[in-house]
C-alpha cells in the first residue's frame, strides 16, 4: 500500500509487533500514533468488547495481523521491584502478598535491579542512556527514581499489575486488571498533579506507558530533578495530560491545572475514558480527595516503608520492631488484612506495637 494511510499503518503494526527487539518504538513520532488512535477512539469508548473499525481492518489487511493484537489483554500477573541489597522484612511482606496473589491464580515476579539492567541491555537499547544517567544520581533518591523508572518498562513489556514492595495484598486482584487494552491507576491525586505510582495495571505495549518512559528518557535532568517530577506521581501526570491531548481521547482531568476529578457515574470505583481509566474513591485523612481511596476496596494495604532512601533514614515514619523481630510479620499482615477497608492505610511502625487494637478502635 503506497498510500499515506498505508505508511501510517505499517509504521503502527512496528509497534504492534514489537515485541522481542530493542526498543525502537521510541523512535516513532507520536504523530503517527495519535494518527491512528484518532481513527478508532469513535469506536472504543462505550464498549468493553472494544469493536474494530476500518483501521483495524486496514491494518489487518496490510500485515495480516490478528486485529486485536493493539488492544491487548491485561495478564494476570504481579510485577514487584526490590533492590539487589533488599531488606528481610521488605522481602517477607513480599513473600505474603506472593502467596495471596497466587492463591488468586496470579503469576508473580519480583524484579532486581540487575534482573531491570539485563532487560534494559538486551532487548531496550534506546533506554541504556537513561538507565546510565539513573545509575550516576548523585544523592539518596537514586533507588526511588531507578524503580520508578524500572516499574513503567515492566508493565510496558509484560503486562499486568505493578505494586510496590510495601504494598500487601489482601483481596484478587483481578478487579484492577480491567478491560481489554485499558491501563488502571488507582490512585489519582489530580489536585496535587499527579498519579501515585505505587499501583497501577496495564496490557502489554500501552501507549501511555510508551509515552512516560519516553519522557523520561529524553530529559537530561533526569537523576538531578526534584525526584517528584523526574520520575514520580508529576511525571505520570504529566504523561498522562500528553496521552490525552496527542491521542484525542476525552480528557477525565488535567493535572496541569490539579483539577479535581468528576464523580465517577452509579457509585463506580472507576471513572473510564478510552483505554485510561482511574480511581475514584475518595480517600480519608489527609488524603481526602476523590481518587485516593480506592485501596481498600481493592484489597490492598500501603505501609510506605520509605525503602527507596538507599540506607537512610525511613521517611517520615518511626522504626518498626519488625524491622527485626521478623517473627512479628506474620501476624501483623494478617491482621493488617482482616481488619477491613477502613485501615488501607497503614503504618509499618504499628507491627510488633502491643497497642495496636486500641488504636483501630
Amino acid at each position: 500500500m503506497t498510500s499515506k494511510l498505508g505508511l501510517l499503518l505499517g509504521r503502527v503494526a512496528l509497534l504492534v509487533v514489537t515485541v522481542g527487539v530493542s526498543f525502537t518504538l521510541l523512535s516513532i513520532d507520536d504523530k503517527i500514533i495519535s494518527s491512528y488512535l484518532s481513527l478508532i477512539r469513535d469506536n472504543v469508548y462505550d464498549t468493553n468488547e472494544l469493536p474494530f473499525d476500518r483501521a483495524h481492518r486496514a491494518l489487518r489487511q496490510t500485515r495480516k495481523l490478528d486485529p486485536k493484537t493493539f488492544l491487548n489483554k491485561i495478564p494476570k500477573i504481579v510485577h514487584f521491584t526490590v533492590a539487589d541489597n533488599a531488606k528481610e522484612h521488605q522481602m517477607k511482606v513480599v513473600e505474603y502478598s506472593t502467596k495471596k496473589a497466587e492463591s488468586f491464580g496470579f503469576e508473580v515476579m519480583v524484579h532486581r535491579d540487575s534482573d531491570a539492567e539485563a532487560l534494559i541491555y538486551s532487548q531496550y537499547h534506546n533506554l541504556v542512556p537513561a538507565w546510565e544517567l539513573l545509575k550516576e544520581t548523585p544523592d539518596l533518591t537514586k533507588g526511588a527514581r531507578i524503580g520508578d523508572f524500572v516499574r513503567l518498562l515492566l508493565i510496558y513489556h509484560y503486562g499486568g499489575v505493578y505494586l510496590d514492595s510495601d504494598m500487601l495484598t489482601c483481596k484478587d486482584l483481578t478487579p484492577l486488571l480491567g478491560p481489554p487494552g485499558v491501563a488502571s491507576f488507582p490512585l489519582v491525586n489530580s489536585v496535587a498533579g499527579g498519579i501515585v505510582n505505587a499501583v497501577f495495571a496495564g496490557p502489554p505495549r500501552h501507549i501511555v506507558f510508551r509515552m512516560a518512559l519516553q519522557m523520561q528518557s529524553t530529559n537530561k535532568k533526569l537523576n538531578t530533578q526534584a525526584i517528584i517530577r523526574a520520575t514520580g506521581p508529576k511525571q505520570l501526570g504529566d504523561a498522562l495530560d500528553s496521552y490525552f491531548e496527542k491521542t484525542h481521547t476525552p480528557r477525565i482531568v488535567n493535572f496541569r491545572e490539579k483539577e479535581q476529578l468528576p464523580e465517577p457515574e452509579n457509585d463506580s470505583m472507576w471513572i473510564q475514558s478510552g483505554l485510561i481509566r482511574f480511581g475514584a474513591t475518595e480517600g480519608s485523612g489527609i488524603a481526602r480527595v476523590r481518587g485516593m481511596g480506592t485501596l481498600g476496596p481493592l484489597g490492598l494495604v500501603h505501609f510506605h516503608f520509605g525503602s527507596w532512601v538507599k540506607d537512610g533514614p525511613r521517611v517520615n515514619h518511626k522504626e518498626s520492631k519488625c524491622d527485626t523481630e521478623l517473627d512479628l510479620i506474620e501476624p501483623f499482615l494478617d491482621h493488617a488484612c482482616s481488619v477491613g477497608e477502613k485501615y488501607y492505610n497503614r503504618k509499618w511502625s504499628d507491627c510488633g506495637d502491643p497497642d495496636i487494637e486500641s488504636k483501630l478502635e
